[in-house]
């Protein structure tokens, strides 16, 4: 299954969400992240071409299909500035 990629200032919003709804426990521990929300979160370095320079990024690992739909039900309609 193919990671979702969001822009670092993208994940900022949906991960105050996520740890609005969670306790510390289930977000601070990768383990118990992946078996309570279905995912692991990896930081990424993306090169872009066009400006020759990094770009952070954020990668969502999903382990099953209701996992990733679970998460975009819930938090697929947070609202973000795309000029920050």
């Amino acid at each position: 299954m193919k990671p979702l990629i969001y822009k670092f200032h993208h994940w900022a919003k949906i991960w105050e969400r996520i740890k609005q709804d969670n306790p510390p426990s289930v977000y601070l521990i990768r383990s118990n992240m992946r078996k309570t929300l279905g995912f692991t979160v990896r930081d990424h370095l993306h090169f872009d071409n066009h400006s020759h320079s990094y770009r952070p990024e954020v990668h969502l690992d999903f382990y099953g299909e209701k996992y990733l739909s679970h998460f975009l039900l819930k938090y697929g309609n947070i609202k973000y500035d795309d000029n920050a």
